[in-house]
């Protein structure tokens, strides 16, 4: 009785839908559904820290799923999904994501799907995996034997190799791009969960599961391979980069979208004119879908998301600080002059509170604008000077008033060589390849100038 409705969906999906609509030119990406089965969701607390709507997440997948149609009554040609499908990688909840992606199916859209690190364990392996998503690109696509990486041609003349990038990326990639290298004259998309390359400077070191390693060689092989775009997702956050080929004479776009599952529930819309991406068109636009209204720019669960993530920085802020203060006082400890310049009686929790007033509120808005995708838009010199001042202002607090000046003298060289230009990477919306910012209203022929 427990999965009742999850098979009524499921047997209602599989019946016929009538005259097919005609597709319009553009393929759907959606990515971090982290999707827990309607009956297990009803009993489940949010922890603190959590950033996704993991307890409305089967909810939120089934109005932007079913129905499928835009606006206009149109439906793409494609629909890619770039992981973390579900947010325990549990069998109900899998079998739950596939009985709706049915649903897109029977209108005649191929769905084509990729695991993300959420999604394969103790419950569902590999194998069960690519059995229970055999009609989304596992069925009669060419597979690596040693990953679910798959190359397949859905719809002609376009060519999607889904990589799995948990695990070994490194030879999934070197499989993908080989097969690649064999579509010449077609349209080639890849899609894999983790960053290509980094999108801001430092992301590899400061979130390093976020990019794959050795990056820059696996960058070469898919230009190399006639690869220009790849539709990743991971970390949450609508953000499209560039890199180039260590000879920079070619570039790729790695196009990042935000999780489903969290504010501000984005999708994408890529272009197609005939079987090619319209040079003329937005690669990075965004949709939002409301079940009760279309197309609109806010959905039912949009506020107590949002509300949510600024809940939930706070604690990321936290956790990360308090992993560095450690370090920190370790080192302070086997050095006598740094443990004589912090103030006295000086604990985790006065400098975690010293954090929560001056750091955490500027960074929160940060967060924020890049799960948007508009940071670069905006006008964020005030905040880049609020948060330059809260860094400084922990400093102060945290040095014995001797050596305050002699602290500030030496570390803020550090802070404007070292941080801000990280911050400045994020808000300016440039990474470590290009200084060029790169919006998410950017046309694809300026990107690839």
């Amino acid at each position: 009785m427990k999965h009742l409705l999850s098979l009524i969906l499921m047997c209602l999906c599989l019946l016929p839908t009538g005259a097919k609509t005609k597709a319009k030119p553009f393929i759907n990406v959606y990515s971090d559904l982290h999707v827990v089965e309607p009956e297990i969701a009803k009993n489940l607390e949010l922890q603190p820290g959590e950033r996704k709507l993991i307890n409305r997440s089967a909810e939120i997948f089934r109005d932007y799923i079913n129905p499928y149609m835009d606006k206009d009554g149109q439906l793409p040609k494609l629909v890619l999904i770039t992981g973390d499908l579900t947010e325990y990688g549990d069998l109900a909840s899998h079998q739950y994501v596939a009985s709706q992606l049915n649903c897109v199916k029977n209108t005649g859209v191929p769905v084509l799907v990729i695991p993300g690190n959420h999604d394969c364990g103790k419950e569902v392996s590999k194998d069960e995996f690519a059995r229970i998503y055999a009609d989304f690109g596992y069925n009669s696509a060419l597979r690596d034997p040693n990953s679910l990486s798959y190359v397949c041609e859905p719809v002609k003349g376009i060519v999607i190799l889904g990589i799995d990038t948990n695990g070994d990326s490194n030879s999934a990639i070197k499989w993908a791009a080989a097969q690649a290298a064999k579509a010449k004259g077609k349209t080639v998309i890849a899609m894999m969960h983790h960053h290509l390359f980094p999108h801001f400077l430092e992301e590899d070191k400061l979130l390093a599961t976020s990019v794959i390693d050795n990056s820059q060689a696996m960058t070469d092989l898919l230009i190399k391979s006639g690869v220009r775009y790849v539709f990743t997702g991971h970390t949450h956050i609508h953000d499209a980069a560039v890199a180039y080929n260590t000879e920079h004479t070619d570039s790729i776009i790695d196009i990042c979208t935000g999780a489903l599952s969290a504010h501000p529930h984005y999708y994408r819309e890529l272009r197609l004119k005939g079987n090619k991406i319209a040079n003329d068109a937005s690669v990075h636009n965004f949709l939002v879908y409301d079940a009760k209204n279309g197309l609109a720019p806010s959905v039912p669960y949009s506020e107590a998301s949002k509300e949510l993530i600024k809940k939930a920085v706070p604690v990321m802020v936290k956790n990360m600080g308090r992993k560095y203060w450690d370090k920190a006082m370790a080192m302070a400890q086997s050095l006598p002059m740094a443990n004589r310049m912090l103030a006295k009686d000086l604990d985790w929790n006065k400098v975690s509170s010293l954090i929560d007033i001056n750091i955490t509120p500027y960074l929160t808005q940060i967060y924020l604008m890049a799960s948007m995708g508009d940071e670069n838009n905006q006008n964020t010199a005030n905040l880049r000077t609020e948060l330059r001042n809260g860094i400084f202002s922990v400093i102060k607090h945290v040095v014995n008033p001797d050596y305050q000046d002699a602290a500030l003298e030496l570390l803020s060289p550090m802070v404007d060589s070292k941080l801000m230009p990280i911050v400045n990477s994020i808000l300016d919306d440039t990474n470590q390849y290009s200084s060029t910012p790169i919006s998410d209203i950017s046309p694809i022929s300026q990107l690839n100038e």
